[in-house]
Order: structure tokens, then sequence, then C-alpha cells
């Protein structure tokens, strides 16, 4: 990995750009050399886990982080909507079954 880290760096410097060493993360799953790497002599961040498009994603593999911050969300954007709801439109959380069933 350090290997291909290093190319990088070269390719880089070729046409003119700079990585950003403190705004680079790395996270390892399921690898067996956990050695630390490095770009230009720095030491990259090692995170447990990171956001990517919404989704938390994490070094065990699992969604419970994923799963758990959606549901933390979920009343903010109820609240949210609301809020900026101008008609007197009611949002039912639960469905209410006794006025759908006709006799």
């Amino acid at each position: 990995m350090q290997i291909m880290l290093e190319r990088l760096e070269n390719e880089a410097v070729k046409v003119g750009l700079n990585i950003k060493v403190n705004q680079s993360k790395m996270m390892r799953i399921a690898m067996k050399n956990n050695g630390t790497l490095y770009i230009y002599s720095e030491t990259i961040e090692r995170v447990p886990q990171f956001a990517h498009l919404g989704s938390i994603i994490d070094n065990a593999g699992g969604a419970e982080g994923d799963i758990a911050a959606r549901i933390r969300k979920a009343p903010i954007a109820f609240c949210a909507l609301k809020k900026t709801s101008g008609t007197q439109r009611h949002i039912q959380r639960k469905p209410n079954f006794a006025s759908s069933v006709q006799r």
C-alpha cells in the first residue's frame, strides 16, 4: 500500500498537484498489514468510521452506526417539515387503520 501511495505522490508532483495530508484519512478493513502509511513523510490519520454520501461506513463492516444515525435524524426532519408546511396538513406518524375499515 505504501508503494502505491509513493507512486501517487510522484504522479501528483509531475502534474503539479499537492496532496493535503491533514485532510487525508485511512480506514483498513480485514488487512493483515496494519502498519502506518505516509504521504510526504507525514502520517495519515487512521479512523474507525467515516461518512460517505450520507452513509456511515465503519471498519467492522456493520450497519449499526448508519441505522442509528438515520433514526436520530428522522425526528429533526419531521420537525423541519412541519415548520415549513404552510398548510393545515397533518402528518400522521402512525396510520389510522380504524378509519380505513369499511363495514
